[in-house]
């Protein structure tokens, strides 16, 4: 989408104001074709929140930050799991 490019799009040019902004990206596959690269997640809000607009409330932005602890604790989980088996099923 055309934000990631252009940080506060929403916020400058279509009048809104995002309340909450996350982005996400993989690893590559190996040449292998192992698809067991983790995925990360980021709490980008800063980059696409204009500084005039009022603070994001802070019990808010609390539950955003567990949420994504959460997350990156279960692809942590899903990466270490997939290591196992690929190291199971070469044995």
């Amino acid at each position: 989408e055309a934000a990631v490019d252009m940080p506060l799009l929403y916020a400058e040019n279509w009048g809104r104001t995002p309340q909450h902004v996350l982005a996400y990206g993989a690893e590559r596959r190996t040449a292998a074709g192992n698809a067991s690269g983790a995925v990360t997640i980021w709490d980008v809000t800063d980059q696409y929140r204009p500084s005039s607009a009022e603070p994001v409330p802070e019990a808010t932005r609390r539950a955003v930050e567990t949420v994504v602890a959460e997350v990156r604790a279960k692809e942590a989980r899903r990466v270490a799991d997939a290591a196992v088996a690929a190291q199971t099923s070469r044995a």
